[in-house]
């Protein structure tokens, strides 16, 4: 799985951001998710926050206990780490078509 650490600190940022703001604890957000049918543990909500790792249904459904109605994806960077290396490589190297492996975005595919 391709790491990206712009999309890990946007989840973690938006979660934490939110949390703070109401003053909730990983232990409100299991209790609030649990009233959803979604079990999670205070810890196992915590783990996933602090690596920024975790399913977009979680991530959605954390968001929407807490009350969000929308999330603003504007300030999100979809870099892959080290893709900003390989890209300057192939330009230096002469080569222009530097799409994402398995891109399901390059023209042409749908």
């Amino acid at each position: 799985m391709a790491d990206y650490p712009g999309i890990r600190e946007f989840v973690q940022g938006s979660i934490r951001a939110e949390k703070a703001r109401q003053n909730l604890t990983f232990a409100d957000l299991s209790e609030a998710l649990k009233a959803c049918g979604i079990r999670q543990s205070a810890t196992n909500l915590s783990t996933k926050v602090g690596r920024g790792d975790m399913s977009a249904q979680l991530f959605v459904a954390i968001m929407k206990v807490m009350g969000r109605e929308a999330i603003d994806l504007r300030d999100l960077r979809l870099e892959e780490r080290g893709r900003r290396v390989r890209k300057q490589a192939a330009v230096s190297a002469g080569r222009h078509d530097v799409s994402p492996p398995n891109s399901s975005l390059r023209p042409g595919r749908r």
